[in-house]
C-alpha cells in the first residue's frame, strides 16, 4: 500500500477504497465494457483511476456537476439490459433508502458472467451527499447479493481495531486542524505516526489469525461478485 502517511486529509478509508478497485481491476479484460454507476467522470479522488486502464466506461450518476454520460437514479438505468461487463459502484450504497433496489438493477444490466466491483463504508462518520442512509455488516450483504441471484460473491472487511481507531482520530484532526483546542492539535501532530503504526501493525498480522475481537472492527467492505 503506497500511502503518505503525512496527509492528514485523506482518509484510511480512501486508502482501502483504492486498494479494492487496484487488486480488482486487473480482472477485466482490455476492452470490456464498465458501467461506473455514481461515478465522477472529473476531479476524481484517490489513487484508483479507471480512465487509466483499456476500458469503454459509461458514467451514470443523479447529479450533472459531476459530468455524467447518463444522468439517471441508480435504481433506474435507461439501458437495456445485459449489456455491461463489470459495474463499479464505489461508496455509493450508502447514499440510497433501498440498496437493494440498485443491487437488482445493477444484476439487470451486467452480461451473464459479468462483474459487480463495489466499496460501502461501515465504521465512518455520517456524510451527506446529499444523504447519509445506511451501515451494513458483510453477511448482510452477502445475503443481499446471493438473494438477487450474485454467485462467486467476496466479501471483503477492510481495515480491523487498529485502523477503525486511527481513521476516526484522522477525520477529528481534519475537522479541527492544528488551530484547534491543545487535544486537537495533538491529535493533528500524532496522526502521520499513529497512521504508520496502525497500517504496519495491520500489514504484519494475518487477518484470519486476528482475534475476533479486532476482526470485528472494519471502516468498510468491499465485495466482488458475478452474474
Amino acid at each position: 500500500m503506497n500511502i503518505n502517511i503525512y496527509d492528514i486529509g485523506y482518509s484510511i478509508t480512501r486508502y482501502y477504497v483504492d486498494e479494492f478497485y487496484l487488486s480488482h481491476i486487473a480482472s477485466l479484460k482490455p476492452g470490456s465494457k464498465v458501467l461506473d454507476l455514481g461515478g465522477n467522470k472529473i476531479h476524481k479522488r484517490g489513487r484508483f483511476d479507471i480512465e487509466k486502464y483499456p476500458l469503454y466506461v459509461t458514467y451514470a450518476n443523479l447529479v450533472t456537476s459531476k459530468r455524467p454520460d447518463i444522468q439517471c437514479d441508480a435504481a433506474r438505468v435507461p439501458t437495456r439490459g445485459d449489456l455491461f461487463d463489470a459495474v463499479i459502484c464505489s461508496e455509493l450504497l450508502e447514499h440510497v433508502p433501498e440498496p437493494a433496489l440498485v443491487l437488482q438493477e445493477v444484476f439487470r444490466v451486467i452480461k451473464p458472467g459479468g462483474c459487480l466491483l463495489s466499496t460501502v463504508p461501515f465504521l465512518y462518520r455520517i456524510h451527506g451527499d446529499p444523504y447519509d442512509y445506511n451501515r451494513y455488516t458483510g453477511p448482510y450483504w452477502l445475503s443481499l447479493l446471493k438473494k438477487i441471484g450474485f454467485s462467486n460473491i467476496l466479501i471483503e472487511g477492510q481495515g480491523s481495531f487498529y485502523t477503525v481507531i486511527v481513521d476516526f482520530l484522522k477525520q477529528y484532526a481534519g475537522q479541527y486542524g492544528s488551530e484547534g483546542d491543545v487535544f486537537s492539535r495533538l491529535v493533528y501532530r500524532l496522526c502521520p505516526w499513529l497512521q504508520r503504526w496502525a497500517f504496519t501493525k495491520e500489514k504484519n498480522l494475518d487477518r484470519e489469525r486476528w482475534p475476533e475481537f479486532m476482526r470485528s472492527f472494519t471502516v468498510g467492505y468491499g465485495f466482488y461478485a458475478t452474474k
